[in-house]
């Protein structure tokens, strides 16, 4: 399969299975004003991550590696039976994007006990 012809059929899946989300369209806006590299998960991957931790039956999240906060996002989708969700980047060099991204989805902030670990990386 040629990367042109992949690139088609995730652009068919997202248009037909994925619906917009403001909250996840502002923080590719902030992730690319920030200047973040971007290697954001696909949107429908996104809808994949959530699909699997809803199927689980997740309790808790626990996020590694939180560039830009999309599929933080995009994990707190459905999070009407989680208790509890946690986030740490790898890296001090963005926090506030990935924060700003969380504080503005209703899904993450409305949470029982949803935090993001600013300071937890390991300097990079």
């Amino acid at each position: 399969m040629t990367q042109e012809l992949w690139s088609r059929v995730d652009e068919y899946i997202v248009t037909l299975l994925v619906p917009s989300d403001d909250a996840l369209d502002a923080a590719l806006v902030d992730s690319t004003q920030a200047g973040l590299p971007a290697i954001n998960v696909a949107p429908n991957q996104g809808k994949f991550l959530s699909l699997l931790a809803s199927i689980q039956g997740a309790e808790n999240i626990l996020e590694i590696g939180t560039l830009g906060g999309y599929s933080t996002i995009w994990l707190a989708l459905d999070s009407t039976s989680w208790s509890a969700f946690a986030s740490a980047p790898r890296s001090k060099r963005y926090p506030s994007s990935q924060l700003k991204a969380c504080q503005r989805s209703t899904s993450y902030s409305s949470m029982p006990t949803s935090r993001a670990f600013p300071n937890t990386s390991h300097g990079r």
